[in-house]
């Protein structure tokens, strides 16, 4: 269920593409047209219903400002229609991808 493209909620380009081998692939548009992007692995905690990404970059305009590579937990909620890997439960803020009915 978690393989596919999930994009970012707000208007920044901003996307993961999660793949069955377990591995991620992060890619990120700056305004000024830059792209960056960053790959690792992925597992999924069912008990605590959250994916970890190995080697997460949060990018911004300026890449990843100098800082290193981390491990990112993201908390998952999932419906009939789409799965939300949550970046700011207060905010509300999370990466998406629509599930497609069969």
């Amino acid at each position: 269920m978690f393989v596919g493209k999930y994009c970012f909620s707000r208007d920044v380009k901003d996307s993961i593409i999660i793949s069955t081998d377990s591995t991620y692939r992060h890619k990120f548009s700056a305004s000024n047209g830059r792209v960056f992007e960053a790959a690792g692995k992925w597992e999924y905690d069912s008990i605590g219903q959250e994916i970890r990404f190995e080697d997460f970059i949060f990018f911004n305009d300026n890449g990843s400002d100098g800082l290193p590579p981390g491990n990112w937990f993201s908390r998952v909620q999932m419906d009939d229609n789409e799965v939300r890997l949550m970046y700011s439960s207060e905010d509300n803020i999370y990466f998406l991808k629509k599930i497609k009915k069969r």
